[in-house]
């Protein structure tokens, strides 16, 4: 048969047979290249591609293990794979007549392979009792793919980026069959995991010929790889060392394969870490250390985001802190450190650690990019922005909640604001027997807090200031301090994220988090404070779903993160929870500790911290299975950081 007659049937074919048609013996005879690429390929019509907006959920792992139906389903979406790409090297066949002959002897020879693999994937699929054509289809290959110019295009697409990827796929889903004992699937994907291999390393022998020999294959590949594929669609959910190796992929390539982050389709949701909006509020520059923290932490952000995100950091993110963060996860977001790059970026959320007018002026632009929702809600907000954010909100809160929640085991501070000379009186008649906190009211991280203990001190104190804006409450002795999490979300809604415990200092600077449970070393006395039933809930369960309940109201017109700090006090003999110290209407490093749990091996504790980054060691710490068993993790990059570093340290 004439291969171009072949490709035809391949391509073009309406019939099951047509696709799997493979004669014995081929001639190549013709030279008329196929001018016009069909809009779609030919198919039956059960396995046509399925309208725009149709969306099937992939079986997850779970499903899998449980579920023939699901197992069965995983065959469907393989198969399809398969027939796109017999479809897709029919396509070159008759687009390039006139390319190298061993290089159109070995496309007949992977379609052949493609050929077996399709039809192992419908028999399998079959015994689970789904049909080919079951579930709809998608054309995402075809998209692709369909319209390269070049041989070279075809191999960079199909063997160096979606076989590629493949290996990845074909050893995850071995697993869970292995799991549950199923040897045929196993193998049947352990058959298709050595021709990809083959196919890899085919790709790879014709694109080593056509590179310049002083180019390297990384380099080639990303400035070559036709668009809108990038180097992630080349990676699965785990990466496969091994089988990159013996396809013959260069120890520098499957570096930077490994390393490479970007969104596999959809926007990206946008990160950056940027503390020290309290003193802007305040229409004051943020301090040296606040900006400090921000380039030497600006790594931080990465384990907030998610792998199909982007990070921005003020200085540029290196190879080796890539390389740490992929020992405990697959894959890593796309990292940036040249704003002026993302003017022109379309995003899925913008993720600001906070929100002030300075933010908005330096990045400000995205929000333009971003959705619609958010536009609206930013553009609602400014007016509020720096009044939402103002202390006496905490203030608010708890008032709020001690109408509603008297119970003995709480405690309340009863603060004041004071905001013009008039109210010096009240700092007169306050009992001074007692010490008083006073705090600024745009501060955080014990920064702005003063302690006093006589009323001369505290009046001194408050006549050298230009302008009366602070809070003033009683000093109770702190047992511990615990952080409420939430998110409201643009449709109304407060998502409960967790409950934290963090560490300070005596005069409230911030210390650190523990990581893992939150109860860690608390005794037995604070435990049956927090556990003490009310009804159905804890004490601690009735906190947190009361602050969800009242924290709307607070400011009502806010939407992201939120964390409310509290306490548990000792007043007299007793202990008691101080349910609200203050309210943060941005990021806190909470956020991070809930998101840090990732990292931890099951059954741990660990402590998070922000500290000198010369007493962090790099690599003072065993993980197992990508999770932390013990030492200390740096979670900054080593290679940037001045004075600050942060770590996960198994306590």
């Amino acid at each position: 048969m004439e291969i171009s007659e072949f490709a035809t049937q391949l391509l073009f074919g309406k019939t099951w047979e047509d696709k799997l048609v493979f004669p014995s013996l081929f001639e190549d005879t013709c030279t008329k290249p196929l001018i016009k690429v069909p809009t779609l390929p030919g198919r039956p019509d059960s396995l046509k591609f399925a309208a725009a907006g149709t969306r099937v959920r992939f079986p997850s792992i779970q499903q899998l293990e449980k579920d023939d139906w699901a197992r069965g389903a995983v065959f469907h979406f393989f198969a399809n794979h398969e027939l796109l790409a017999i479809e897709l090297m029919a396509l070159v066949l008759l687009k390039f007549p006139n390319a190298n002959s061993e290089f159109r002897k070995s496309m007949i020879h992977t379609i052949k392979e493609e050929q077996e693999h399709l039809l192992l994937y419908v028999e399998r699929m079959q015994e689970f009792g789904i049909h080919f054509g079951e579930i709809p289809v998608n054309d995402f290959f075809w998209r692709s793919c369909s319209s390269l110019k070049t041989p070279e295009e075809y191999l960079l697409s199909l063997s160096l980026t979606f076989e590629q990827a493949n290996l990845d796929y074909s050893k995850y889903y071995q697993k869970p069959f292995a799991k549950i004992g199923d040897k045929k699937s196993w193998e049947l994907l352990q058959k298709v995991y050595l021709d990809e291999i083959g196919h890899v390393g085919n790709g790879l022998k014709w694109l080593n010929k056509w590179r310049k020999p002083d180019q390297k294959l990384w380099s080639y590949f990303v400035q070559n790889l036709p668009t809108p594929l990038t180097p992630q669609r080349a990676k699965g959910l785990d990466f496969d060392l091994e089988g990159r190796k013996k396809a013959g992929l260069d120890d520098d390539f499957i570096q930077e394969i490994r390393r490479f982050g970007h969104s596999k389709g959809k926007l990206p949701d946008f990160w950056h870490f940027r503390p020290g909006g309290e003193w802007e509020l305040a229409d004051l520059n943020r301090p040296k250390a606040a900006m400090q923290l921000e380039r030497d932490l600006g790594s931080l952000a990465i384990w907030l985001a998610g792998p199909d995100d982007l990070v921005y950091s003020k200085e540029k993110i290196s190879e080796n802190f890539k390389d740490l963060y992929l020992k405990t996860n697959e894959r890593l977001p796309e990292l940036e450190h040249n704003l002026c790059v993302l003017k022109q970026r379309k995003f899925g959320q913008i993720h600001y650690w906070d929100f002030t007018p300075r933010v908005h002026e330096e990045f400000g632009f995205l929000l333009e990019n971003g959705p619609t929702w958010q536009q609206y809600k930013f553009s609602a907000l400014k007016e509020e922005w720096v009044q939402g954010r103002h202390r006496k909100h905490s203030l608010r809160l708890e008032h709020l909640l001690k109408t509603k929640m008297s119970y003995k085991k709480y405690c309340y501070s009863d603060g004041i604001h004071i905001t013009n000379s008039s109210d010096l009186q009240q700092i007169k008649m306050l009992d001074w027997s007692k010490t008083w906190v006073f705090k600024e009211s745009y501060s955080s991280s014990g920064y702005g807090v003063q302690f006093f203990h006589n009323q001369q001190e505290a009046l001194s104190w408050v006549q050298q200031k230009s302008k009366f804006d602070f809070i003033i409450e009683p000093y109770f002795e702190k047992i511990c301090d615990l952080s409420f999490l939430f998110d409201f979300s643009p449709n109304g809604h407060i998502i409960k994220k967790g409950i934290t415990q963090f560490l300070t200092s005596n005069s409230g600077r911030y210390q650190g988090h523990y990581v893992g449970k939150y109860t860690h070393g608390l005794s037995k006395e604070v435990l049956r404070v927090l556990h003490t039933r009310i009804g159905t809930q804890t004490q601690i369960q009735k906190i947190q779903n009361e602050l969800a309940e009242f924290l709307p109201q607070v400011w009502p017109n806010y939407s992201g993160p939120i964390g409310v700090d509290a306490m548990v006090v000792r007043v007299g003999n007793e202990l008691k929870i101080r349910p609200v110290v203050e309210i943060n209407f941005r990021h806190t490093m909470g956020f991070f500790a809930l998101k840090l749990k990732d990292v931890l091996a099951a059954g741990k504790s660990a402590l998070f911290a922000i500290k000198p980054c010369n007493v962090i060691a790099p690599d003072n710490f065993v993980l197992k299975n990508q999770k932390l068993i013990a030492g200390e993790m740096p979670l900054h990059d080593t290679n940037v950081s001045k004075k600050f570093g942060a770590s996960l340290k198994i306590i």
